[in-house]
């Protein structure tokens, strides 16, 4: 299919739909003002440093509901036997130490929580051993990441092609969203807070997450769901990609939280399918985020670009903090496509985030999409609702070119646009 073919874009900007956790001031375990620790970013081992107090917001909590502890995650030397590196701290006297992922994919690694024993909640002698181990790597926090509420119930039952996918050219594609025939044969995968309903076509329903099950009771994921791929039937609303495979990871709590150990550990699932089972396209949707004061990497970073390396195709959202998205994990992601949010009118959102890492703007305000098990539709704001118009758009171009990567899927939308958003702030892509 040629790239003129796709979805042309008439708004060039998605928003990231997470409201993330504000910078706290005060850290919930003692590190020392003496400590050397809080100065030590020595060779750049202890990475995003600042984000220490997030990382004892312990959402998930170990399996022995330990009350305070600390979450980090680490990278292992490849020269030695992880395991047993592991087993160094675990038999620590003060402190407690439990493994909650292992990473092999996108990096050599581990997340784990330590609790300390002496009831002083105080990690610096912890600290220090891996400052001192030279198997270890780096470490960083395990910091939250999470989601906003925007909802407004709308009427109607019968299925209506949505404003933001007719004005991406939804109707005009090979799919011809609305006419009640297509069908997009492409694997998608929803990190997000589970997806549920009748009007999508979901062939797995994963958990990643502490909640019960996998089913969403928040509304996020499966809105965002619903603007990629809703069926192309009778009834309910019809996505972008009509009938995309829709995977769902639930990495996101009930509450549109979740630990970014777990989203890593759901990007390490994609990757190890994508390099174990072949050529299979495949396309990821991360509409969540932390704004965390610096362009600096994470290890969730790290994971997408590892992934997308080994062929996956990661759309992102931008973020809703009307500031720049190099702050932004895991939008400033040089790798993945990150999507800013637009108005009805084309007009740049206020709210999205912007700079040089966004690469496309797409409809994210008033956006209408499906709700968890009913077919009165919802309309929903923010970047991750951008976000999810590329998603569908990049899932298009891979069910005529399976073998494209990343880069040539973002050219091809890019080349397939017809208009330019308005009101972008300086040096931010403009493309619809």
């Amino acid at each position: 299919m040629k790239a003129s073919r796709i979805l042309s874009f008439r708004f060039v900007v998605i928003f990231l739909t997470a409201v993330l956790f504000s910078a706290c001031t005060d850290s919930p375990f003692d590190l020392q003002d003496d400590s050397n620790l809080a100065l030590s970013g020595t060779d750049g081992k202890l990475r995003n440093e600042h984000l220490l107090p997030r990382a004892a917001k312990f959402l998930s909590r170990a399996k022995d509901d330990t009350t305070s502890s600390l979450g980090l995650v680490l990278g292992i030397s490849e020269t030695v036997d992880k395991q047993r590196v592991l087993e160094r701290y675990r038999v620590l006297e003060r402190y407690k130490v439990i493994e909650r992922y292992e990473y092999n994919e996108v990096f050599n690694g581990y997340a784990i929580a330590v609790s300390d024993s002496s009831t002083l909640s105080d990690y610096d002698e912890f600290m220090s051993l891996l400052f001192e181990d030279p198997d270890i790597l780096w470490f960083e926090p395990d910091f939250s990441v999470t989601l906003p509420e925007a909802q407004d119930q709308l009427d109607g039952l019968e299925q209506k092609v949505p404003w933001s996918v007719s004005s991406i050219g939804g109707q005009y594609s090979w799919a011809r969203s609305g006419d009640g025939e297509g069908l997009v044969g492409v694997d998608v995968y929803l990190l997000d807070t589970g997806v549920y309903n009748d009007d999508l076509n979901i062939v797995e329903s994963l958990n990643f997450s502490e909640s019960p099950d996998g089913n969403d009771y928040e509304g996020h994921g499966t809105h965002v769901a619903g603007i990629a791929a809703a069926s192309d039937n009778a009834f309910g609303l019809v996505g972008v990609a009509p009938g995309a495979r829709i995977h769902s990871f639930k990495v996101l709590n009930d509450n549109g939280t979740a630990d970014v150990s777990v989203v890593i550990a759901a990007v390490e699932e994609i990757t190890s399918r994508k390099l174990h089972k072949g050529s299979d396209p495949m396309v990821v949707n991360l509409s969540l985020g932390e704004h965390i004061g610096s362009p600096q990497y994470t290890a969730l970073d790290e994971a997408v670009e590892a992934s997308v390396a080994a062929g996956v195709v990661y759309v992102v959202a931008a973020g809703n903090h009307a500031s720049g998205a190099s702050m932004v994990t895991p939008a400033h992601v040089q790798s993945a496509i990150t999507v800013a949010s637009s108005d009805v009118e084309g007009k740049f959102s206020w709210f999205s985030n912007h700079g040089p890492e966004v690469d496309l703007v797409a409809p994210g305000e008033g956006v209408v999409s499906l709700a968890p098990g009913s077919m009165a539709p919802v309309s929903m704001s923010g970047t991750s609702m951008a976000a999810a118009h590329v998603t569908g758009a990049a899932a298009h171009y891979l069910a005529k070119n399976p073998s494209a990567s990343a880069v040539m899927v973002l050219s091809a939308i890019k080349a397939s646009s017809r208009f330019d958003a308005l009101y972008a702030p300086q040096s931010t892509a403009t493309q619809l």
